[in-house]
């Protein structure tokens, strides 16, 4: 402690002292008048009003001293108060690594805030402690059955508003949610199953000849000109070379002689 502080402590002691004299005697003289006054009154009256009147002169008195003193208080270089202020320290510049903490947990606290807008009650969904923020401004809470409950921020407008959505991720498949009572409902319900688009058979594009489905029946087909055409010209068989026949004959005859 330098001999500075020292002097600078013991004129602020001494000051506040004269103070706090001034005050009391001006509370005293006020009170004691006011008391002698009022002589022909009852005594809780006289009482009550000279406690009166000491509060209202000591209020004075203390702002009258503090306008009074101040200049002198300043010139000696005295604080206006009985205690110095200590010198605040400068804070570090933040790092990254808490940037990133304070960014994540401001995400928390706004999903939790604005939790409020899917359970009016206040529960659980609105309880900092129960969401974990991320660094792209999203937050997530845990729920029973392996699901959670995405918070997923909007652009902020011009003005800094932003609005949150809500939604159910379980198995992969997200679902926006927009009250608790459809929260509850979703969880108690098993996932729902996507059905595949209905098929639709197209026919074959493909030119080929007429299946037997696709061919008319043999009643109601029309002739064919070709085939007329064909059994109309058809070629008798050729006869045999003399030859032939003579040797016919000749093994009919020679069987019927052994015969």
């Amino acid at each position: 402690m330098t001999e500075q502080t020292t002097r600078a402590r013991l004129l602020s002691n001494a000051l506040d002292t004269a103070d706090n004299v001034a005050i009391a005697a001006a509370a005293a003289a006020a009170g004691l008048t006011t008391y002698r006054t009022l002589a022909a009154r009852p005594t809780e009256t006289r009482f009550i009003l000279a406690a009166a009147a000491a509060g209202i002169a000591a209020c004075l008195a203390d702002q009258a001293t503090t306008q009074l003193r101040r200049p002198l208080r300043n010139r000696l270089g005295v604080p206006a108060y009985g205690y110095a202020p200590t010198p605040a320290a400068p804070a570090p510049a933040p790092s990254r690594e808490q940037l990133a903490e304070e960014v994540a947990s401001d995400a928390a606290h706004r999903a939790a805030t604005h939790a409020h807008g899917l359970d009016r009650s206040g529960g659980s969904l609105t309880e900092a402690a129960n969401w974990v923020g991320s660094t792209d401004g999203t937050a997530t809470c845990e729920l029973p059955g392996g699901a959670h409950l995405l918070c997923v921020p909007s652009p902020a407008d011009p003005y800094g508003h932003s609005t949150r959505t809500y939604l159910l991720v379980r198995d992969g498949e997200q679902i926006r949610v927009s009250s608790i009572s459809e929260l509850v409902a979703l969880l108690d319900n098993p996932t729902p199953t996507r059905r595949s688009p209905p098929t639709t058979r197209t026919r074959p594009t493909t030119r080929g000849p007429p299946s037997a489905a696709t061919s008319p029946s043999p009643s109601c087909a029309p002739p064919n000109r070709s085939t007329a055409r064909t059994t109309s010209t058809r070629r008798p068989r050729p006869t045999p070379p003399a030859c032939c026949r003579a040797v016919a004959p000749t093994a009919a005859r020679s069987t019927s002689h052994h015969a």
